[in-house]
């Protein structure tokens, strides 16, 4: 293994899990048409904004149509910027809460358009993360060393959180002409 001073960073973890969707815990195909809240109960009754543009909690209505798992992969879920003011004021995206508690938060917060209504780039596949996590029963972090870096022989590992791969020993990644 490399140097612990030699690393790569990876900011979008996340982002990757998509690609890890074809299978759940039991290595199943994973329904892209089920709705979320059957893993993650706390986006039940998530409501959404009268006004994405000015977001306030006090001003919302009831959600049309389910949050599915298509609409994470595709950004149409409602779900906002991980860099919206109302997501810092309620602490949705603080790096100082766990993965779990993200989520939770996040479904605290109405969305900001109905599911499947609109594109908008944000913390959706943060959430696909989660799920990733609940079909494994692993954390996101040791799913993707067993499933994607071990298995490709790429001499990169996770180290801690969404943070860096440590890289191998010649400082130049899997698929650069070596």
């Amino acid at each position: 293994r490399g140097s612990p001073n030699r690393q790569v960073s990876v900011p979008c973890v996340p982002k990757r899990s998509a690609t890890l969707l074809p299978l759940d815990g039991r290595r199943r195909r994973t329904p892209l048409d089920d709705p979320i809240k059957r893993y993650l109960p706390e986006f039940e009754k998530q409501r959404v904004f009268e006004n994405s543009s000015a977001p306030d909690m006090a001003e919302t209505r009831e959600r049309r149509g389910e949050i599915t798992v298509e609409h994470l992969i595709l950004h149409t879920s409602g779900l906002g910027s991980r860099s919206s003011d109302i997501y810092e004021q309620e602490s949705v995206r603080s790096r100082s809460v766990s993965l779990p508690q993200m989520v939770t938060n996040a479904a605290r917060v109405p969305l900001f358009e109905d599911p499947g209504t609109r594109w908008r780039y944000g913390i959706s596949t943060t959430i696909l993360g989660r799920l990733v996590e609940i079909w494994s029963g692993k954390s996101l972090d040791a799913f993707l060393e067993e499933r994607v870096f071990e298995p490709r022989h790429d001499r990169y590992r996770v180290l801690g959180g969404f943070g860096a791969r440590e890289a191998p020993r010649d400082g130049l990644p899997p698929n650069a002409g070596r």
